[in-house]
């Protein structure tokens, strides 16, 4: 989440609030210096995940402006947590209808969105674009990082006492002959 703050200058910065799941406390991050200096709209700044990197998403220019931008710029925090480790990546020229950029696959390359909903790939290492044949509203468009897991969110992984709760399986399971035996009519 982005956030502003003055320092001791009276000097309005930019930063993002990073919550730690495993602490339950709440922090900020430094942006890269240009950034934080801009003075940026919520609405112009996008934070993602590519493998174990932070990206974050800048439109230099107001997003206010229309649904179009002219570019977006992304930087890349080499290091979790180091200010200094920020590097810009690339600069995207948006001239042609995209109206937004939402992240990385996880080949790295770059998804956006041409106005009015058509979901494209850039391949930032060749420069070109790639329609995915994925079309909605612009604003229907969505990129998360999630880890799979069978743990659920109460800690108990699954297991019940309660013998009147049975999953599909388990039902299907005691309902199927031991096996070798036959059934006899």
């Amino acid at each position: 989440m982005e956030a502003e703050s003055k320092n001791e200058d009276g000097e309005i910065t930019n930063s993002l609030l990073v919550f730690d799941l495993i602490y339950e406390t709440i922090s900020e991050m430094g942006l890269p210096r240009v950034v934080a200096q801009a003075h940026v709209s919520s609405w112009d700044l996008f934070v993602t995940l590519c493998g174990e990197h932070i990206f974050l998403i800048w439109y230099p220019k107001s997003r206010n402006l229309g649904p179009l931008c002219d570019s977006c710029v992304v930087w890349v925090m080499n290091q979790y947590g180091k200010l200094e480790s920020w590097v810009e990546k690339f600069v995207l020229d948006l001239n042609g209808g995209i109206s937004d950029a939402i992240g990385f696959t996880r080949n790295e390359n770059f998804l956006v969105v041409q106005y009015p909903g058509s979901l494209l790939s850039y391949d930032t290492g060749s420069r070109e674009f790639k329609d995915l044949d994925i079309h909605g509203r612009s604003e229907s468009f969505f990129l998360s990082k999630y880890d799979e897991s069978l743990a659920l969110l109460d800690g108990s992984c699954g297991a019940t006492t309660d013998t009147s709760i049975a999953s599909e399986s388990e039902k299907a399971t005691e309902l199927q002959p031991e096996l070798g035996q036959t059934s006899k009519d």
